[in-house]
């Protein structure tokens, strides 16, 4: 390009654009383009449709729907731009963001509808560009400028465009005003820095045929910067993009209303001038998200009011058999203390009908998500107690959010990961629900103290904002208000900076999410507190879909290879993550160590070819009992989610020291994907420092401590009698966790505030009273979560117990035996209901076997879905081991035939009158007290080998099983 005003004819036809030659001088020395020398944009979409040819000063371009460009390479500065413009055949496809639900807008993409532009960019259009379009639509009459990727739509001004007549354009960029004149009249002014400007450009878009004409271009000399005007707020209602109604402020669009035909999809702007930050949720999602149909709710009869510094819209919500309705109405507003727009919503569900109404999912009635959810790092809440804290926003959910502030209350988007698109403001949800909203209706000197709830999608991080479940009488009223708006970023960073981490497990800052961005070698070097953010994108070793990662990071003392750090896996733990991706991601966010060589240089990213490959790793376990450490590899397709392969490795149990351990593979296509997976089957611990992938040469050598095929037979093989459901031996000697070697449905029991001991050569546990106020149990296991997490439960944390399975699901018995060593106290402990210890309960109390007696001597007794109680005559001294058990089989009338031993010899025989066979019981097992509420049938004393099965030994078979 040779400095000159850029004129442009166009011709349009049948999807495609013509630029012709010059025809208008613009200045003296202005000369036809040579648009030879100009490009096509994107290059790479032959295959879509779009395709360039060029002949001197013309040019066609084959439009495929998404903007397509004949684009100059000059880096031009400020610059004044010309075209003579003609639409000769109008736009076909009209789809916009916005219409269909999505927190992810395409950067580069244009909203449908508009058939021309004209394009100055800052840099390469295929490498995310940076820039403005002008853009012309016959469809929408209007003319718009288009930032991108930062401010989306500045302004959209009504414009007359004919199809077929040429229209003239002037497009001047100098310094920091930019303004756009059509047939010679201004339509558009706005501030921009023109610095920078590498290319301009000629595009078509959404199937339309576009004539340019007279393209001219010269590159001038800036103007004075004009002094900054404070922004004068002009609030109202257009019809625009797919006809909906939209507020503007002025000519630039902010909001996008409601409709019948889209309730909920509703982007807005928090900042005049900024893109949009922020989807809402119009209406009370009470169907759950189509869980619940009978909780649709349809909106209806939107109107606006109002206009220039505020604008008012009201709508409701209507479900179709009329059992409730909604009525919600927004104030549109802006603060010009920090220069935001705020929607103040005031929103009112009523129960019409005369029946009561279940809210199967409670009262949902707010969702919001910011636009490019993991480009954020943190949610700041306001809490109800006075505290603000913080939880990392990632693809994971950290859990629920159950005490935000409702009154003055607040949810806070805060910093942006190095790498995003900045943000100048932070979106922001205000809560001002005050008791006196929700005043009972039935009696109005009552109100109701609803709890507010909020639950976050791991997917998209969108938040739903809800009122607990209810049945709600007629005349219920629920009424809420908050305001979206948006904080300016050093608001938002200083109410951050007083924040303290939210108290939960999941976001445990002394916990870690270790990451897999390295090839060929990982070792364990990459790390982020689980308290941190971290960008999306980067892939952590998961234990499982939204679970927290059972793994840990340890460093450990010299000498250990690479940075003294490694993955330690606990009793049971597990993660696994893709590797060898397209493109390696160097450390950000949160204060993880700096990687290695291996994880930044994308030299070493490069695909998998088909092969012989070596996996070595380098390995320790410390009492690890049962099957010890494993490594698991997929091999997938490189186009699918298909397998090809896999394997499964166990590299030893017991007690090692570091060294190396693998076993080689074979890759079976070109570019296959692995997914490298690390375990511990048993108890104990297994660590890994570093595992490295190679290429198996043609003389097939090895790395030392790799095999040349993976060792599939776990170092472990189950030996119980047939129909063992639980074998609990003890053997581990320490630790939280005891492994069932029996491999059964209950799994490891998770040990509360016991101690390990050795008495007379018998491994066991000691359940005492807790004086000190000792808490000591697995965290994230079934016992923590399920139970003493519980507010329920804050009290009973320090009691002595052992406890393995869940409540859920369930599996039928025709026939059962419990069995366990003991050597009780000379005193059971002390509890509400005194008189009794239980030695073992299987579940959820439908069988136990039990000491009956508060001291010493005790009665073997068993109780059978609580009241069908057995005791026996004989007698069990304190301080002496003895081999208990209880059986039942099935009776003829359906009942069932209970028995009890004492050292192998039957003490007592009874029927059930009252519990049926056979039974189904959830896979539930508790040592030391009863399994419900923690609060009785505190056994005291020594409990060995455990063994539960699902029949009735015999006599002889219970003297065996003593006698092993």
């Amino acid at each position: 390009m040779r400095g000159l005003l850029l004129v442009c004819h166009v011709l349009v036809s049948c999807g495609v654009v013509l630029v012709g030659g010059l025809t208008t001088a613009v200045a003296d020395d202005a000369k036809p383009e040579d648009l030879t020398t100009w490009t096509k944009a994107p290059s790479k979409s032959d295959a879509n449709g779009f395709a360039v040819t060029v002949e001197g000063t013309t040019a066609t371009l084959k439009n495929s729907g998404e903007w397509s460009y004949l684009r100059s390479t000059d880096k031009l500065g400020s610059v004044t731009l010309a075209a003579t413009i003609t639409i000769e055949k109008p736009a076909t496809q009209l789809g916009f963001f916005g219409e269909s639900w999505s927190v992810w807008p395409d950067h580069t993409f244009g909203d449908r509808g508009f058939e021309a532009s004209v394009l100055l960019a800052r840099r390469d259009v295929e490498q995310r560009p940076s820039g403005r379009r002008v853009q012309l639509s016959h469809k929408y009459q209007c003319v718009a400028l288009v930032d991108f990727p930062h401010r989306g739509y500045v302004q959209v001004v009504p414009c007359q465009i004919e199809l077929s007549k040429p229209i003239k354009i002037e497009v001047m960029a100098h310094d920091d005003e930019f303004t756009v004149a059509v047939d010679g009249q201004p339509k558009l002014f706005s501030k921009w820095n023109s610095d920078g400007i590498a290319s301009i450009g000629l595009g078509s878009s959404s199937g339309a045929t576009v004539k340019f004409a007279d393209v001219s271009a010269r590159k001038v000399d800036g103007r004075a910067t004009a002094p900054p005007r404070p922004h004068a707020v002009k609030l109202a209602v257009r019809t625009w993009l797919g006809g909906r109604q939209w507020i503007f402020d002025g000519d630039e669009p902010i909001l996008l209303l409601p409709s019948p035909e889209s309730s909920y999809i509703n982007n807005v702007k928090l900042r005049p001038g900024d893109r949009p930050r922020l989807s809402w949720n119009s209406h009370w999602d009470i169907q759950n998200q189509g869980a619940f149909p009978e909780g649709k709710n349809d909106t209806v009869d939107l109107q606006t009011s109002g206009g220039g510094q505020t604008l008012t819209a009201t709508w409701r919500g209507k479900q179709p058999q009329d059992r409730f309705a909604t009525k919600t109405k927004m104030v549109v507003g802006y603060d010009s203390a920090r220069d935001v727009y705020t929607y103040d919503t005031d929103s009112e569900l009523e129960v019409l009908t005369k029946e009561p109404f279940q809210f199967r999912y409670g009262y949902d009635f707010e969702h919001h998500t910011p636009l490019d959810p993991f480009g954020w790092q943190y949610l700041v809440v306001k809490r109800d107690n006075g505290d603000v804290t913080h939880r990392p926003v990632g693809p994971f959910d950290p859990g629920p959010t159950s005490d935000v502030q409702q009154y003055h209350g607040a949810r806070v988007w805060h910093g942006r990961h190095p790498g995003t698109l900045p943000s100048p403001v932070s979106p922001v949800v205000e809560y001002d629900i005050a008791p006196d909203l929700n005043v009972d209706q039935l009696d109005p000197t009552k109100v109701k103290k609803r709890q507010l709830n909020t639950a976050v999608c791991a997917a998209f991080y969108d938040t739903g904002v809800s009122f607990a479940p209810e049945t709600a009488a007629p005349g219920t009223k629920v009424r809420v208000k908050y305001r979206y708006t948006g904080y300016p970023a050093d608001e938002a960073a200083a109410l951050f900076a007083k924040s303290k981490v939210q108290d939960s497990p999941t976001i445990d800052p002394q916990h870690h999410f270790i990451f897999a961005d390295e090839w060929p070698k990982v070792t364990f070097s990459q790390f982020v507190p689980m308290s941190e953010s971290w960008i999306i994108g980067r892939t952590p070793f998961m234990t499982g879909h939204n679970r927290r990662p059972s793994y840990q990071l340890a460093k450990l003392p010299p000498p250990v290879q690479g940075d003294n750090l490694a993955m330690q896996l606990g009793p049971g733990a597990f993660g696994a993550a893709m590797l060898n991706k397209a493109a390696a991601f160097p450390p950000s966010g949160g204060r993880e160590s700096p990687g290695s060589a291996a994880s930044t240089d994308p030299t070493l990213a490069k695909p998998l070819t088909r092969g012989r490959y070596s996996l070595r790793a380098v390995v320790r376990s410390d009492n690890a009992i049962g099957p010890g450490g494993r490594i698991e590899l997929k091999v997938f397709d490189p186009k699918q989610d298909t397998v090809l392969a896999e394997y499964t490795h166990f590299t030893g149990n017991g007690t090692r020291d570091w060294r190396p351990n693998g076993f080689a593979f074979d890759v079976p296509v070109d570019g296959a994907r692995l997914q490298l997976g690390l375990g511990n089957s048993g108890t104990g611990d297994v660590f890994f420092n570093e595992v490295e992938f190679k290429p198996v040469g043609e003389d097939g050598q090895l790395p030392n401590g790799v095999v040349a095929t993976a060792n599939s037979k776990p170092p472990f093989e189950p030996n119980v009698l047939p129909g063992t459901l639980a074998d609990y031996r003890f053997r581990e000697g320490r630790g939280k966790h005891v492994y069932d070697e029996s491999l059964g449905p209950f799994g490891m029991l998770e040990l509360a505030n016991v101690d390990w001991v050795v008495d007379e050569g018998r491994a066991a546990i000691k359940f005492t009273d807790n004086v000190t106020g000792r808490r000591d149990y697995p965290t994230m296991g079934g016992l923590d979560l399920n139970y003493l997490r519980h507010p329920a439960y804050a009290d009973k944390q320090t009691i002595p117990l052992a406890l393995a399975g869940h409540h859920g699901g369930g599996f039928e018995l025709n026939g059962f035996t419990l069995a366990s060593w003991i050597k009780p106290a000379a005193e059971m402990g002390a509890s509400t209901h005194p008189g009794w210890g239980d030695i073992l309960g299987v579940g959820a109390r439908r069988i136990v076997l039990k000491l009956e007696g508060q001291q010493t001597p005790y009665k073997l007794a068993a109780a059978l879905n609580v009241n069908d109680r057995f005791t026996s005559d004989a007698r069990i001294e304190a301080g002496q081991w003895s081999h208990v058990a209880l059986t039942g089989e099935p009776t003829a009338n359906k009942h069932w035939r209970v028995k009890l031993y004492l050292n192998s010899r039957l003490v007592h025989e009874g029927e059930t009158k009252q519990l049926a066979s056979p039974l189904t019981i959830p896979p539930s097992i508790v040592l030391g007290t009863e399994i419900f509420y923690f609060h009785h049938a505190y056994y005291r004393g020594l409990i060995g080998r455990t063994t539960v099965l699902n029949r009735a030994l015999t006599e002889a078979e219970i003297l065996r099983l003593s006698q092993e």
